[in-house]
């Protein structure tokens, strides 16, 4: 029979639709963070761990279903092969933490990771450490009941499209599991259904049943020890939640065309926020990606694809004077210029080269919001082979609600090994003896500066300040200063490097010496040095005025210049009449310092003027890791080694 034309074209167009529909939903990345505990990072007995936890089968059983989706969070350790290889290693599980003090981390995390679905199983350290459980009889745990209650509506305030997928808690080994089952029966009965009620998107999920034998007993085949699971329970335990299906949502979408070497390809130049010379670069960071003297790193940014004076060359294998893969390029936008950072509408790469075999590009994109941290917005891969010549592909990452981001402060591509199968093969007599690896042409991000973002709760003001004492101001009124009847207590990682920068510095009215000094580390963890990001508490004695005390203002003195340890981040948290931490800001001080071993002080005091916050009990900093193209370089022989990865004086 014969279709009439009409048909024919509205079978074709439905199919092309179905075509694009399916595209878009493919490529839309559901934002997964895992937020939790020990059992969420990943912990065995004791001190082992059990890499990539639940997160490892959970990564596999959802990419077996065809979900797309990256996992979030601001931690990368405990990961696997698999899941680095594949872009998944981020989390948010903290080991030891209790339901409050993920609360006081929960805006900060949430804010930079962006999530769309939490996977939440908190409240068994609540349990462990016996804190405040509920009314001390009958393994009452209502207390607890309500700090999770709090958490919850806290990351709905935040946003309140989010999809919670709340688990119970797996049983403790010992006694305390009256305390777990009556914790998971509340979880039933009254947490879920007031979340319902209220329209929330929320899913219970029972991993406490995956420990139990048939009988009804403990099952202890899946415990490494008595309260963390071992590899078959930490399967179990993603089984169960890869049976709730990721939602559907609006994400990411990767488009790739073939694209000329030529200036031709490097479009909508006049918007391409990373041009070099563009007054909306800040700085590009990236290794020289070198063969003799062709493909100059300068080609990353210079607004053209056309010539090898234009490529950057990183390979598998260095075998001259190139950069290798994986190779992070780090390109920082200038919030001088627009405070609120750049809404992000798309980003480019235009990468391989077909005569020489340079197919299979893959790259993982990050980006950094109000000077966060840089959070992973998913991993893609080209086509196998490009067209003939000197042709390549022409990669574009967008949004299908037309904007991939707000506010941001910094994009990160990491160039990863290409496919084995197309990428690791001699590439050509140019390149001799090179093992394959990725040829960058240009690097594009569109966008346009953010609007003004609300004010933040204090101003900051910064200066520099030679590292001794008469920079430590009003010593007099100090409240936590080491000694000080205001101060009760201090709660902070060792940090110390060797036997220097003791914890000690941290409050004791000095800033002179390496002695009154302590450090946190980037990424380097040998010699003692404590890892980044770090909490420090000061909680302030109710004792002597049990109504807290009205703070005026709250300084820093951080840095070290002959270190080149500027653009310092941290994050202020305060508690009032003894409740939750409350973010109060993140704040960054100046990319540089001034010369020698100066450093930054910053002084936060009320926006509005007045006082900051009054009936204050606790003071709470979180330090950050530094702007990549300031704070991670090596930071001198003093630090044994000249090993260190940079981070926070």
């Amino acid at each position: 029979m014969r279709v009439p034309p009409s048909l024919r074209l509205a079978a074709l167009c439905g199919a092309l639709f179905s075509i694009l529909l399916s595209h878009l939903h493919a490529q839309a990345l559901v934002r997964v963070m895992p937020l939790g505990d020990s059992i969420t990072y990943g912990m065995g007995a004791g001190p082992a761990m059990i890499p990539g936890g639940y997160r490892d089968p959970l990564a596999r059983d959802y990419a077996a279903k065809g979900s797309p989706f990256v996992f979030v969070g601001s931690d990368s350790t405990n990961s696997t092969a698999y899941l680095t290889a594949n872009g998944q290693q981020n989390n948010e599980g903290h080991t030891g933490f209790r339901i409050d003090q993920i609360q006081a981390n929960i805006n900060l995390w949430q804010s930079s990771a962006a999530p769309d679905v939490v996977l939440l199983h908190i409240g068994t350290n609540d349990i462990l450490q016996n804190l405040n459980l509920g009314t001390g009889t009958a393994n009452d745990t209502s207390a607890a009941i309500g700090r999770l209650t709090t958490l919850i509506s806290t990351l709905y305030a935040n946003k309140p499209s989010l999809k919670l997928v709340l688990s119970t808690l797996i049983p403790i080994q010992d006694a305390r599991d009256l305390y777990v089952k009556n914790y998971n029966a509340a979880l039933s009965a009254t947490v879920v259904p007031a979340f319902l009620a209220q329209g929330r998107d929320i899913v219970l999920v029972d991993n406490y049943a995956n420990f139990i034998t048939p009988g009804g007993s403990w099952d202890a085949s899946r415990f490494a020890d008595y309260a963390h699971p071992n590899a078959a329970g930490y399967a179990a335990m993603a089984a169960t939640y890869a049976a709730v299906d990721l939602p559907p949502v609006e994400g990411v979408i990767f488009t790739s065309t073939s694209a000329a070497g030529v200036a031709g390809e490097d479009q909508a130049v006049a918007v391409n926020l990373i041009t070099a010379g563009q007054s909306t670069l800040d700085s590009i960071t990236a290794p020289a990606g070198a063969i003799g003297a062709t493909f100059p790193v300068t080609g990353l940014n210079d607004g053209s694809a056309a010539g090898n004076a234009n490529y950057t060359y990183y390979e598998v294998i260095p075998a001259q004077a190139a950069g290798a893969t994986p190779a992070a390029i780090t390109c920082e936008l200038n919030t001088a210029v627009n405070a609120s950072g750049y809404d992000i509408t798309s980003i480019q790469a235009i990468t391989g080269w077909a005569d020489h075999n340079l197919g299979a590009q893959r790259f993982q994109l990050f980006l950094a919001r109000n000077h966060e941290e840089y959070v992973n917005y998913g991993t893609y891969t080209n086509a196998n082979t490009v067209n003939g010549g000197n042709s390549s592909f022409l990669s574009t990452v967008s949004h299908s609600s037309g904007k991939l981001a707000s506010n941001v402060t910094g994009v990160r591509f990491v160039f990863l090994n290409p496919d084995p199968g197309n990428g690791e093969t001699l590439v050509g007599a140019s390149q001799a003896g090179s093992s394959g690896g990725t040829v960058i042409h240009e690097l594009q991000v569109f966008g346009s500066p953010s609007p003004a973002v609300p004010a933040r709760p204090c101003a900051l003001a910064g200066a520099a300040t030679a590292g001794n004492n008469s920079q430590d101001g009003a010593i007099a009124v100090n409240l936590i200063r080491q000694g000080q009847a205001s101060l009760s207590s201090v709660t902070a990682p060792t940090g110390s490097i060797s036997g220097s920068f003791p914890v000690s510095g941290l409050n004791d009215g000095s800033g002179a010496g390496p002695a009154n000094m302590t450090y946190y580390s980037v990424s380097d963890a040998s010699n003692g040095a404590t890892v980044l990001p770090v909490t420090v508490t000061f909680e302030l004695n109710t004792a002597v005025n049990q109504n807290g005390y009205d703070i005026s203002s709250i300084q820093a003195i951080s840095g070290w210049t002959d270190h080149t340890l500027g653009a310092q981040r941290f994050q202020l948290l305060l508690s009032v009449d003894r409740g939750a931490y409350t973010g109060f800001g993140t704040y960054r001080n100046a990319g540089v310092v001034g010369d020698g071993g100066t450093g930054y002080l910053s002084t936060l005091t009320a926006a509005s003027g007045g006082m900051i916050a009054r009936h204050v009990t606790g003071v709470r900093f979180v330090f950050l890791n530094p702007d990549q193209s300031n704070g991670v370089g090596s930071v001198g022989n003093s630090q044994a080694g000249n090993g260190s990865s940079g981070g926070t004086v």
